[in-house]
């Protein structure tokens, strides 16, 4: 259900972008056998959501170490990493928890979805048989926060949401930016403060 429910939601969300004239740099979405090596690199399963992001687009192509660019960006500031640097990043984001003695979050598995100059998300694998896999927000010196309960699917709603009403849009430069004052309060808790 979550496969499919994550996958329609990125296709409409991408042709909401489209639609603004956003282009991207993303990499193919990767192939069950290319999911199925990395899962067992990483040692853990990943929940449907999980696979589900990274077999719809396989992350920014820019290689790593460049400087993010306008078309590696998913959300406005956040880059879209490829599945095996979002796996370490969810992994540092636990361990930085953890140092913080949030113990609760050292044994999740936890892969960032988008990588925010403030406040990265992250999908909790931790349950791979859930129905839905939560999304967490990590504010970077001070731990991870369950934002109010929010799904992978949930969370791609609020992006297209955000790009129809204009609160989310391209600048002259191809950045995708956004205009906190078209965001419900509501919104900007659940999408988070923008970086940039």
């Amino acid at each position: 259900m979550t496969f499919a429910s994550v996958t329609d939601a990125l296709r409409r969300y991408e042709a909401e972008l489209d639609r603004i004239g956003f282009r991207n740099d993303f990499a193919d979405g990767l192939t069950p056998q290319e999911l199925d090596a990395i899962e067992a690199e990483a040692g853990f399963r990943f929940s449907q959501d999980v696979r589900a992001v990274w077999a719809w687009r396989g992350g920014t192509s820019v290689p790593s170490g460049q400087r993010t660019s306008q078309a590696s960006t998913i959300v406005p500031y956040g880059s879209f990493p490829p599945l095996p640097g979002a796996i370490r990043s969810g992994k540092g984001a636990a361990d930085a928890a953890a140092e913080l003695e949030q113990i609760e979050f050292d044994e999740m598995n936890l892969v960032m979805l988008c990588s925010t100059m403030q406040d990265p998300f992250l999908i909790d694998s931790t349950d791979p048989d859930a129905p839905d896999s939560p999304t967490l927000r990590t504010v970077w010196g001070e731990g991870i926060f369950t934002i109010p309960w929010i799904t992978v699917t949930e969370r791609i709603e609020l992006w297209i949401t955000a790009v129809e009403t204009g609160a989310w849009y391209v600048d002259t430069e191809g950045w995708l930016k956004q205009h906190n004052s078209l965001l419900s309060e509501e919104q900007l808790v659940l999408l988070g403060p923008p970086g940039g």
